[in-house]
């Protein structure tokens, strides 16, 4: 099943997420903490560029200071 995610400013449903129990949990934590070191060792440039590329491949659009924009 799913649940609403809304957006706080205006209470419209911006996406839907799937309820997970304890093995999906479980599974989803292992995995994170098996691709953290190397995440950790990517600079935050190259980090910051594969989430946008991530959210764009999912038609969300953000606004990104320019300060922030990879270089």
């Amino acid at each position: 099943t799913y649940s609403a995610v809304h957006n706080p400013s205006t209470a419209t449903v911006i996406a839907r997420t799937p309820h997970a129990g304890g093995p999906e949990v479980e599974r989803v934590v292992a995995a994170a903490r098996q691709a953290f070191p190397r995440w950790a060792r990517t600079p935050a440039p190259q980090r910051a560029a594969r989430l946008l590329l991530i959210i764009g491949q999912r038609g969300i659009t953000v606004d990104v200071p320019p300060s922030t924009a990879q270089r």
